[in-house]
């Protein structure tokens, strides 16, 4: 009964082959594919900035108002945290826009590079 217990394990732990290549490279050539067609829309991912920056700063705005001007009550609770959500949200947004302006740029230069040893 152990012998068939142990047998049983050893069989689980080495995979089968099936004779076809892994899928990983696919994968990650997906994932880059995605990415450079993400990052080559410039003018997309500049509005999200300037919209995720935006929204930030009216967020922060909102809290700072909130702290400043309102008296303490339930309405400058949920002002300030209406204000935090947005700021985030937009911090959010502008990270996400500035990243793929950074990959674009990144990925302009490399196919610049390579054009040049060609």
């Amino acid at each position: 009964m152990a012998d068939q217990h142990q047998d049983s394990r050893t069989q689980d732990s080495h995979p089968k082959q099936t004779g076809t290549a892994p899928e990983k490279p696919e994968t990650t050539s997906g994932w880059r594919l995605w990415l450079q067609q993400r990052a080559e829309n410039e003018r997309s991912n500049l509005r999200l900035f300037v919209s995720g920056a935006a929204a930030f700063f009216i967020g922060l705005g909102s809290v700072l108002y909130a702290d400043q001007r309102l008296l303490p009550s339930i309405m400058q609770e949920l002002l300030a945290a209406s204000g935090l959500v947005l700021s985030s949200a937009g911090a959010l947004m502008a990270l996400t826009g500035y990243i793929f302006l950074s990959f674009s740029r990144i990925f302009r230069l490399t196919r610049t590079d390579e054009k040049h040893h060609d």
